[in-house]
């Protein structure tokens, strides 16, 4: 046995044959709370520092404009913005309704990336277009979402959070006084408008010639676009298929109208054709615009159609006929064989009992839509005629379309377009937008006048067959002393 010295705190502890010099253990055991010490005080200085760079999850809703004119375009962004990891606990609201305005979104959500006060921010965020309905304030409202802090502490489920944004209101002015009161309202940042023609080079007497205009407006839907009125010479049929409404969002909502016009000519000379405009109103410079199209002029050429009809009733000498020659009186025609006349006595019948056939069916048609229930349509009326005047003018508006939608069988969309393709419809808009838009203390429009005028030209396009006559009749008749055709 071996017998050491007591060694002192801090000596060195000879080691036995074979084993390393070791320290004495009780200096060794005061070292490892001295370091735990060191580093929590550094790990909390971190923290501290770590801090400043953090910001809570924030969600916000911004717009690009403080005040807005009735129908036009708002542009409004929806963002979620946070510096940590967070994780969605539902889905990020959407703005869908609103009232008295109609929003339009851009698509799902997509990321974000932006610094604000020297802090690193990711995100998502949703884009919309509101347009709104009627003027005064507009309230965008506040959105709720749920969501769970991820903590960079080991072991630390994260913290549920409850974040919401702030409403915004708007201000919704109405329609300007400097704005026509003989144009449809029609509020966009761009409009143009293009006037496409085929080869007018070679034109001539009863050659279809097709039309089309087209208005791209830029910060409006394609309903917003108003009918374009194109007038065409007096020499000319005009045909008008209906309009085509097409609609994209492409960071802003993009309308384009679409009508298509067959111009047939019915006399040959030099004709100009007016130019087309569309009165606007520029919500970029808050101004009054107009896009116009040039007149256009056309040189048609060949035979009226009075020439024609001549040249049709004596038709040149083809190779079967013969032509009796100046000199000599034409021969009497032989007597025709029995079984020739009584395949035209056949035939004749046969036509007047196909004739006979046609009318009676058309009269057992008209019996048949006589001999319904009475139509409800002029009771509603009168019922929709008292109910108008105890609304607001926006609620007046929306009563109308609701109740045009009803008879027509049609939904809101094509029964407002409906209106917006006809002249008749078109002055009844715009009598029940003139209250909603100018408040101007004017006395209202009647609406009786205007709703039985639509009526009536809606009942009338079902009824008829044939609205237009034949592109290409066999025996034309005089053309009709038309004047402007829109």
């Amino acid at each position: 046995m071996v017998t050491r010295p007591l060694a002192q705190r801090g000596d060195a502890i000879e080691p036995l044959a074979g084993e390393p010099p070791r320290r004495h253990p009780a200096r060794h055991a005061l070292a490892p709370p001295c370091r735990r010490l060191f580093a929590a005080a550094a790990l909390a200085t971190l923290a501290s520092v770590s801090s400043r760079a953090v910001a809570q999850p924030i969600l916000e809703t911004v717009a690009d404009r403080e005040r807005v004119h009735v129908h036009a375009e708002l542009a409004v962004t929806r963002r979620l913005l946070h510096s940590t990891p967070v994780r969605l606990l539902e889905a990020l609201p959407a703005l869908t309704d609103m009232d008295g305005a109609m929003v339009v979104p851009h698509g799902p959500p997509e990321p974000v990336e932006l610094e604000r006060d020297g802090i690193a921010l990711e995100g998502v965020r949703q884009r919309f277009s509101v347009f709104p309905e009627r003027s005064g304030p507009l309230v965008i409202p506040e959105a709720t979402v749920r969501l769970s802090v991820r903590d960079q502490a080991p072991g630390n489920r994260g913290q549920v959070l409850r974040i919401v944004s702030s409403p915004m209101t708007i201000d919704v002015a109405p329609m300007p006084d400097s704005y026509p009161s003989n144009s449809a309202w029609f509020p966009a940042e761009d409009v143009t408008l293009r006037d496409e023609w085929p080869d007018t080079s070679d034109l001539g007497v009863g050659k279809p010639i097709d039309r089309v205009l087209t208005v791209t407006a830029r910060g409006a839907p394609a309903s917003a676009i108003p009918p374009l009125i194109a007038r065409s010479p007096a020499a000319f049929r005009s045909y008008p298929a209906p309009a085509e409404l097409n609609e994209r969002v492409d960071g802003a909502v993009s309308g384009e109208r679409v009508e298509r016009r067959t111009l047939i000519p019915t006399s040959a000379g030099a004709f100009v054709v007016p130019s087309v405009e569309v009165v606007w109103w520029n919500t970029r410079t808050d101004t009054l615009a107009t896009t116009i199209v040039p007149v256009k002029r056309l040189t048609v050429t060949g035979s009226t159609p009075t020439a024609n009809r001549e040249r049709s009733a004596n038709p040149a000498p083809t190779e079967d006929s013969v032509v009796p020659s100046p000199a000599q009186e034409p021969e009497a025609a032989p007597n025709m064989p029995w079984q020739t006349l009584v395949l035209a006595t056949v035939a004749a019948i046969g036509w007047c009992l196909a004739l006979y056939l046609a009318v009676r069916n058309r009269g057992n048609q008209r019996h048949a839509q006589s001999a319904k229930p009475p139509n409800r349509a002029t009771p509603s009326l009168q019922a929709l005629l008292r109910r108008l005047p105890k609304r607001s003018p926006a609620e007046a508006k929306a009563v109308t379309l609701d109740w045009l939608s009803e008879h027509w069988q049609q939904p809101r969309v094509q029964a407002l377009q409906r209106l917006q393709s006809t002249s008749t419809g078109q002055d009844l808009l715009n009598a029940l937008n003139d209250p909603i838009y100018r408040q101007r203390p004017d006395k209202p429009k009647d609406l009786e006048p205007l709703l039985r005028a639509v009526l009536a030209q809606g009942e009338g396009a079902e009824m008829a067959n044939d609205p237009l006559p034949s592109l290409y009749p066999s025996t034309p008749s005089a053309p009709p002393a038309e004047a402007v055709h829109s």
